[in-house]
């Protein structure tokens, strides 16, 4: 416990994942019989009370719509804003992964199906946009979610938080949901979009 308060981390999420590779290493020392007992096992993640993302303002889409971009970045941008995928699914997508301009893949997190129409325009373009090992949107060779999650982040990151200090990635989704909901959808139909349930949406979204 003394040596998690020495970490300068400060947000409960950041906390909570270094603790967790701090658990998994002495689970794998604890296995292999290098210490007698596993000394993390006690100890408890960090609780917050997460705060309330908000969704894009309609001017804040505008600007990020309209802000010229490479056809790449272009395009992660369009799937984000129009799907819904979290930041990890979306940086991993194949062509295999679409049903005409639908999008069907499994969600990384909950690994629930989703089945998500994007506009036709924005399919062929992606059509048109040269694969990387066989991905959309892959950087450099790594083919690890969260090593392509923290790039995509970092490049989101110095094209729009300048223009918008409160920018991050995740906002994406609950605009998308926002405005399906705004634009008649049921809480049912939105929560298949996203892979949630019913009380997750009326929760974040509704």
């Amino acid at each position: 416990v003394q040596f998690r308060s020495s970490w300068p981390e400060k947000g409960a999420a950041t906390r909570n994942k270094k603790l967790d590779r701090l658990k998994a290493f002495s689970r794998f020392c604890h296995d292999a019989g290098w210490i007698q007992s596993n000394p993390t096992k006690a100890i408890k993640p960090a609780t917050t009370r997460e705060p309330m993302v908000k969704p894009f303002s309609p001017k804040e889409q505008s600007l990020i719509l309209a802000k010229p971009q490479t056809r790449q970045l272009r395009c992660f941008v369009r799937v984000l804003y129009h799907s819904g995928l979290r930041i990890s699914d979306c940086c991993m997508l194949k062509p295999e992964d679409f049903d005409g301009n639908k999008i069907r893949r499994v969600n990384q997190k909950n690994q629930e199906i989703v089945f998500i129409p994007v506009p036709p325009d924005l399919k062929a373009e992606l059509d048109q946009t040269p694969l990387n090992g066989g991905y959309y949107f892959l950087q450099g060779e790594s083919e690890k979610h969260y090593t392509q999650t923290d790039a995509w982040r970092t490049i989101l990151n110095d094209a729009y938080k300048k223009d918008i200090p409160g920018f991050h990635a995740h906002r994406f989704r609950h605009t998308a949901a926002v405005n399906w909901l705004a634009n008649g959808l049921t809480i049912e139909e939105v929560a298949a979009l996203l892979g949630n349930s019913v009380k997750v949406v009326e929760k974040h979204y509704a």
